[in-house]
């Protein structure tokens, strides 16, 4: 999910409570939610 540069991979998105986070600074308290999502692709 995160490359060599600790940044978040193209194909990632994070989510907190519903907002999309793009970089890995933002404290989370007990209360948030968090999702992970990843793209697929196929043929």
């Amino acid at each position: 999910m995160i490359d060599e540069q600790d940044r978040i991979r193209r194909h990632i998105r994070f989510f907190v409570n519903r907002e999309q986070v793009t970089d890995l600074s933002q404290a989370l308290t007990d209360d948030d939610e968090v999702q992970i999502l990843c793209a697929l692709s196929g043929g």
